[in-house]
């Protein structure tokens, strides 16, 4: 879709969980995701620039970012030459209504480290699931042992077929999600890859 309103946009996330924007430039990429609410971080998403997960050719398991970003905005400056690199989105939305609501009651005291990230807020525990909220925070890596069965049955569910959306980027393209409802992962990449994304953190809405 082209990023026309952000009503229409914002209607497409509360409808779906993502959209998949075709964009101009990266410079255009940059000012969607200042028209969508603070930028609270910008990482270029590349093989071998840094020590992180972002810039390994591992695959990544399905997570959500921090908690501090409302939205992810990934804009593709070039994508991998074999195909590979494909965005794998799991909506949670579904999950939770495929599980028992007493699951769902106890994911609300499954609690998750949050990790101190530059600095958006301290290092902190917070829940699974906020049940009025309806709002996911999920990373594999992070999970407060030991693994309760709420925790057992939501990552057994999020792998089911009917949950998941594949999304690969061309160049040119943007996904933007709902980070506190869409978890996303990516398979493993060649150790060549070439593949380029910029990925912005999005805040809370402006006034």
């Amino acid at each position: 879709m082209e990023p026309d309103s952000l009503a229409e946009i914002n209607a497409r996330l509360d409808d779906e969980g993502f959209a998949v924007l075709r964009l101009r430039s990266a410079a255009a990429a940059a000012e969607l995701a200042e028209r969508l609410g603070p930028v609270l971080d910008v990482t270029e998403v590349r093989l071998g620039t840094g020590r992180t997960y972002l810039s390994s050719a591992d695959s990544i398991p399905a997570h959500t970012d921090h908690p501090a970003a409302r939205l992810i905005l990934w804009y593709c400056q070039r994508a991998d030459s074999s195909g590979a690199g494909a965005n794998l989105l799991v909506d949670t939305r579904s999950v939770i209504q495929a599980l028992p609501a007493a699951i769902a009651e106890e994911m609300t005291d499954v609690e998750l480290r949050c990790p101190d990230v530059h600095t958006l807020v301290p290092a902190e525990i917070h829940p699974l699931y906020r049940l009025k909220a309806k709002q996911v925070y999920y990373a594999p890596w992070l999970c407060v042992k030991p693994r309760s069965q709420a925790l057992l049955a939501f990552e057994a569910e999020i792998r089911k077929a009917e949950h998941r959306r594949t999304i690969l980027l061309r160049q040119g393209e943007a996904l933007l999600i709902d980070n506190r409802r869409m978890l996303h992962q990516r398979d493993a990449l060649p150790l060549n890859s070439a593949r380029w994304l910029t990925r912005y953190w999005i805040g809370h809405c402006r006034p």
